[in-house]
């Protein structure tokens, strides 16, 4: 079962896909990102199988992921899978163009626990997920609005 999220941003579509896509522009939102350490990095439209370590700033410590990126349809679909020892998501964002101009982002990720003690605490983990889900998306259109605050929507790409 995965968690799901939805949020309309007054931003372009193309704007909202490269701030969940670029890695620059997702510092700005995502709490915690550090950095993507990519074995081969694909550049443009063939960024689709691309690998990389993501280095994600949790409390104290720094925590790394496996990543890799499943799905990439630039402006309206982005996925990446991320995986450590104990869980496993993928994450994807749908992004649907509105008739003002604007765009809705669908959030969507799907976890996997990968050990006893994960599967046991599985309740209190995909709460955290819907959580942390909700406060990411909250963040980035936060981010977005106040970017562009005042601009008509027709030049914020």
């Amino acid at each position: 079962m995965g968690v799901t999220y939805q949020v309309e941003m007054n931003a372009a579509i193309e704007t909202v896909f490269r701030y969940v896509s670029e890695e620059d522009l997702m510092r700005e939102w995502q709490c915690g990102f550090m950095e993507n350490i990519y074995f081969h990095k694909l550049e443009g439209m063939k960024r689709k199988g691309a690998t990389f370590v993501q280095r994600i700033h949790n409390g104290r410590k720094v925590e790394e992921y496996a990543g890799e990126i499943i799905a990439f349809h630039r402006p309206s679909f982005y996925g990446v899978r991320l995986e450590s020892d104990y869980l496993t998501m993928e994450i994807f964002y749908r992004l649907i163009e509105t008739e003002a101009g604007g765009t809705i982002v669908h959030f969507e990720c799907i976890p996997t626990f990968n050990n006893w003690y994960t599967k046991a605490i599985r309740p209190f983990l995909h709460q955290s997920l819907r959580t942390m889900g909700r406060k990411q998306l909250e963040a980035l259109k936060a981010c977005l609005e106040q970017q562009w605050q005042g601009m008509p929507l027709e030049s914020r790409v």
